[in-house]
């Protein structure tokens, strides 16, 4: 796993206390989309009890000129210490890593199931499909808990890919808001997917989310080894 040393070009709100980091992307460094690295801070302004490292999934897609990475803010040092950072300051870089990739065979159908945060990879993934002019079926189910904290709906929205449905859901009704409310439950799911026995899901959420979702493909007869799941804690 090899060292990097990258430079902090733009941090922007993306969605409401969620902010996406941008960095330049060093010479050398390849990813697969929805690979995670591990950030480092190198002089943090916070401190606790917690190491000043984290594993973060990559947002940005391999063929960008860019890496970006979304984080929801909270008070803990590691992420007050990023959010601090001022542009053109720098941060250690470790990866890539994880197994969160596409699989090979083209025919294979994928269904993202991914909440708040957990979008952070699907993005990555979605946005080298379209890249690419992918022709794989994909699937995704977002779940927020309103428009407002759901970062990057708009855009995952609106994807351009050939064979990509997006099914959102908020779990607050609101009424800024006419899409489905509700949590994703295994009725919900049935509405959209036929057959649960041919795509591979991707799991990404917290632990809440995470087990909740892998019950409900338990109780579809999903084949573990078509379940891949990244929990964000």
């Amino acid at each position: 796993m090899q060292n990097y040393t990258i430079i902090l070009t733009k941090k922007q709100e993306v969605a409401e206390g969620t902010y996406k980091y941008i960095f330049a992307k060093p010479v050398g460094f390849s990813f697969s989309a929805g690979q995670y690295a591990m950030l480092e801070i190198i002089e943090p302004t916070v401190t606790d009890d917690r190491p000043s490292f984290r594993s973060l999934s990559l947002s940005s897609a391999p063929h960008e000129d860019h890496l970006a990475f979304i984080m929801r803010h909270s008070d803990s040092g590691f992420k007050q210490s990023l959010h601090a950072l001022k542009e053109g300051e720098q941060v250690i870089m470790k990866g890539p890593l994880g197994h969160m990739q596409f699989p090979e065979d083209e025919r294979k159908s994928v269904v993202f199931l991914a909440a708040g945060v957990g979008i952070t990879p699907v993005r990555s993934m979605l946005l080298e499909a379209q890249h690419k002019n992918s022709k794989r079926e994909l699937t995704l189910f977002y779940s927020n808990r309103q428009p407002s904290s759901a970062a990057c709906l708009q855009e995952v929205t609106t994807f351009d890919i050939e064979n990509y449905t997006c099914i959102n859901t908020m779990t607050r009704s609101t009424d800024s808001w006419d899409g489905h409310v509700g949590k994703i439950n295994a009725r919900f799911l049935s509405e959209f997917i036929k057959d649960f026995q041919k795509p591979l899901f991707y799991v990404i959420g917290t632990t809440a989310f995470v087990n909740a979702m892998k019950e409900i493909l338990k109780e579809k007869n999903v084949d573990k080894s078509n379940i891949l799941i990244d929990n964000f804690g």
